[in-house]
C-alpha cells in the first residue's frame, strides 16, 4: 500500500523562534589574567549561575 505524504497533518516540534532581540548572536571575546579570572569564576558560583550568564548579568540595567 502506498503512503502520500501529507503536510498539512505533520506535527510542529521544538520551541517557537526568538525575538530578533532575545537571540545570542554576538560573540564577545576579551583577555584576562589568571587572577582575573579565578575571581570571576569565584563570583559566577558564589551568584550560583554559570560564568557566561554572570557576565551577561552584569552587562543589564536593573
Amino acid at each position: 500500500m502506498e503512503q502520500k505524504s501529507n503536510n498539512k497533518n505533520k506535527a510542529i516540534g521544538g520551541r517557537p523562534p526568538l525575538d530578533k532581540m532575545e537571540k545570542r548572536t554576538e560573540i564577545l571575546s576579551f583577555k584576562c589574567t589568571v587572577l582575573e579570572r579565578h575571581i570571576i569564576n569565584g563570583k559566577a558560583m558564589t551568584a550560583g549561575v554559570t560564568l557566561g550568564e554572570y557576565i551577561r548579568n552584569t552587562g543589564t540595567v536593573a
